[in-house]
């Protein structure tokens, strides 16, 4: 598997939005979502100008479609676990 800026940047920008969550805005926020939010780009726009072979990435998509739902459902649960913990001591 390959790591690109893409996966590098969302991961800063869920690092950054998860310390807005639990701390407010400071330093550290602005830093993890500008720097995620430039490599997402720069991965990203360069990726719409590549030809590709539509079918094949539909397919692609089709078979990642349920894990990638799986893992952001139980992610999305730790965190509102986590905030409601926090929230309602």
């Amino acid at each position: 598997m390959q790591i690109h800026h893409l996966h590098y940047g969302l991961v800063l920008i869920f690092v950054g939005t998860i310390i807005l969550l639990f701390f407010g805005r400071n330093f550290w926020v602005i830093i993890f979502l500008g720097y995620g939010l430039g490599l997402a780009f720069d991965e990203f726009i360069g990726s719409l100008r590549l030809p590709e072979y539509r079918p094949l990435g539909l397919e692609i998509y089709k078979k990642a479609f349920k894990p990638t739902l799986a893992l952001f459902l139980i992610v999305s649960l730790l965190l509102l676990g986590t905030a409601l913990m926090y929230f309602y001591k």
